[in-house]
């Protein structure tokens, strides 16, 4: 019996598109991206431990967990086939599910994706708060304090306060610890190769100027992938507004050309 009810909200109508939101975020995150895109019926979920989607046991935190609890969702749904995609860690969601999922799948939006097949990426160091957080008796200073946050917040401010963000969640700091730990120890693969068995149709949006997304992971899962198509939007650390619209133009275009415009 799962231990978990995952909160989720439904908008529009049309394709099934399951939208996953990045680590520590909400679904707030997803309908701020993914909200103008027409002819899609929206299932957007807040993941386990996450939002409103409660947790009891932080020790099952992984992408696979994470992808089996969001299943559940669509299968409750009674949604055969459908369109999944994600940002930074719903893009890891979504990597699991093309592996696992194929044959539930018909596409997937890959946004700034944070991780390919390796636990512990060097581009979330500075997010596991695990090792000097803990006990520290002021925790958020001892974090600013840090000459690796003090290095981001000089050349990219924006990305720097995007981190304090982990320090205000609802959950608290001691089961946002341990989610970010358990999540950054894993890894959506444990072979990107396996990605070559997905022969269908996949958008990977990438930016710049984004440390904790690097560019280069969306070039290394375009290379395997056989349908893939991959777009270098504005970085969103310098101007979000812009960076959201261009990435829902590329949206709308890609479910349009392999999906709306297919339908009888």
């Amino acid at each position: 019996m799962s231990k978990l009810l995952i909160h989720y909200e439904l908008e529009g109508h049309g394709i099934p598109f399951v939208f996953i939101h990045g680590l520590g975020a909400d679904l707030q995150q997803s309908k701020e991206l993914i909200a103008p895109v027409d002819g899609t019926w929206k299932i957007l979920v807040d993941c386990p431990a996450h939002g409103k989607s409660s947790l009891v046991d932080s020790s099952l935190l992984s992408f696979n967990f994470m992808s089996d609890e969001i299943l559940k969702v669509v299968d409750d749904l009674n949604i055969p086939e459908f369109v999944v995609g994600g940002i930074s860690m719903g893009a890891g969601i979504a990597m699991n599910m093309m592996d696992r999922f194929k044959h539930r799948l018909i596409g997937a939006i890959l946004v700034r994706p944070a991780w390919l097949n390796n636990p512990h990426p060097f581009n979330l160091t500075l997010m596991d708060l695990s090792r000097s957080l803990r006990d520290s008796p002021d925790p958020e200073k001892t974090f600013r304090s840090s000459p690796a946050f003090k290095a981001l917040e000089n050349t990219i401010p924006n990305a720097a306060r995007s981190l304090l963000n982990q320090f205000d969640r609802p959950q608290g700091l001691s089961a946002t610890i341990d989610l970010l730990h358990k999540m950054i120890s894993d890894a959506p693969l444990e072979n990107l190769d396996k990605l070559k068995y997905f022969r269908k149709p996949v958008c990977i949006l990438t930016n710049q100027k984004d440390p904790m997304h690097p560019a280069e992971f969306g070039l290394s899962i375009k290379e395997i992938l056989p349908m893939a198509l991959l777009h270098d939007v504005y970085p969103k650390y310098l101007g979000a507004q812009r960076h959201n619209s261009e990435c829902q133009t590329i949206i709308q275009d890609f479910i349009d050309m392999h999906f709306l415009n297919h339908q009888q």
